[in-house]
Formats: structure tokens, C-alpha cells, sequence
């Protein structure tokens, strides 16, 4: 008991900083009244990585989602995460695709899982993450005997 305690704690210290992430969004360079740097207005290290964090937040909270077996959360926070974040970000992309691909796999799909699974271990592999990759060949076979 003492242990599902523990991941309960630390899934609340997610919540807790993915809130604080997304109030921080609020200080966002447009809401801000200008752009970084401007006087009065906040400084970010990295502008473009700060534009993407609503995408990030979305994959983070799918991976919380997951975590606890709430499938439809799950679902939900990779297709916003989809939604929000851009073609380009393979590894942003391929987390969100995976992890949708994991929902479905749990929710009996078998066929639309391991098409999306694989679609998001591909962005994966060119965000340059192979490891990871030759790891979810694994699932992907589970996917398949299933």
C-alpha cells in the first residue's frame, strides 16, 4: 500500500508542476505586452521552446493519463498534443502518436494501435531516439501476436 502511496505523491508533484507550467504560459511574450526582452516584459531563454509548451504539457498530461489507466485522458491529451504541436517536431509528434497508439492498444483497437504506434516510433527514429525505437519493437510485436 505504502508504494501506490508514493505514486500517488508523485503523480500529484506532476500535476502540480504541469500547473505551473501552463500559468506560466500566461506570461507568454504576446500577453506579456511585447516581445522578450522588451522592458517591463519577461525574458525567455529559448522563445520557440516556450511556443511550444502547450504541445509538450498535452504529451506529459497523456503520459500521466497512461500512467494512472485512464484510457480516454490518455486519447484525449495525445490528440490535443497532436493538435498543437507542429510537423516538424518528430520527437514531440512521435511521443504523442506512441502514446495514443498505447491507448488504443489498450482499448482493444489492435489494428489502428500498432499503425499509430509505429507511425510515432518512426518520427521518433528521425528525431534520432533509436534506441527507443528498437525497444518498442516489442510492443509492436505484442501488437501483432494479439
Amino acid at each position: 500500500m505504502r508504494r501506490y502511496c508514493c505514486r500517488v505523491a508523485s503523480w500529484k508533484a506532476v500535476e502540480s508542476r504541469l500547473g505551473d507550467a501552463e500559468r506560466c504560459l500566461d506570461e507568454s511574450p504576446e500577453t506579456a505586452g511585447g516581445p522578450s526582452g522588451t522592458p517591463g516584459g519577461p525574458v525567455f531563454a529559448d522563445e520557440e521552446q516556450f511556443r511550444g509548451l502547450p504541445g509538450m504539457i498535452a504529451v506529459y498530461r497523456a503520459g500521466l493519463a497512461q500512467v494512472r489507466g485512464s484510457l480516454s485522458e490518455t486519447m484525449h491529451y495525445a490528440r490535443l498534443a497532436l493538435e498543437l504541436i507542429p510537423e516538424a517536431d518528430h520527437l514531440g509528434r512521435g511521443a504523442a502518436s506512441a502514446l495514443l497508439g498505447l491507448a488504443l492498444w489498450a482499448s482493444g483497437d489492435l489494428e489502428a494501435a500498432h499503425r499509430t504506434f509505429d507511425a510515432g516510433m518512426a518520427r521518433v527514429r528521425v528525431a534520432g531516439h533509436v534506441p527507443d525505437v528498437i525497444a518498442s519493437t516489442i510492443a509492436l510485436a505484442d501488437m501483432r501476436i494479439a
